[in-house]
């Protein structure tokens, strides 16, 4: 959570402004997004080949 207000700030929003709130919304939203997509690609290929080592670091 931390790291999304940073990098909000860094976009050159300032903390308490509308702006920002969307801004902490849509990155939430992106990670939770991101969650889900893992945990299928996690489970769908779980079936098929074992274990799934998923490296998801940029």
């Amino acid at each position: 959570m931390a790291a999304q207000r940073e990098r909000c700030r860094v976009f050159g929003y300032y903390e308490g402004s509308r702006d920002f709130a969307d801004c902490m919304m849509k990155l939430s939203m992106q990670q939770s997004e991101l969650r889900q997509q893992t945990f299928d690609t996690i489970w769908s290929s779980a079936g098929n080949s074992g274990p799934v080592v998923i490296n998801n670091r940029k």
